[in-house]
């Protein structure tokens, strides 16, 4: 439990940061060219929910697809 609260006090720490210099992942101010623009799993399709979205959003990548590791090994990435 500990290590969860840990990683909701980093999550929270870093977009408070974010919000305060005016960069936080969702404030976007333009339309994404394909889909709704947030993270997706590349291999099955399906877009990253709860806080794992709004942390992806947080590493400021202009691509929304994401793996795990494995899955990158599996496509020789």
């Amino acid at each position: 439990m500990a290590k969860t609260a840990g990683l909701c006090k980093n999550i929270a720490d870093e977009l408070i940061t974010l919000i305060k210099a005016g960069t936080a992942p969702f404030q976007i101010p333009w339309k994404p060219v394909m889909g709704s623009g947030l993270p997706y799993n590349l291999i099955t399709g399906k877009e990253y929910s709860g806080s794992n979205t709004l942390y992806l959003m947080m590493q400021n990548r202009n691509d929304p697809r994401w793996l795990t590791y494995r899955q990158a090994q599996s496509i020789g990435a």
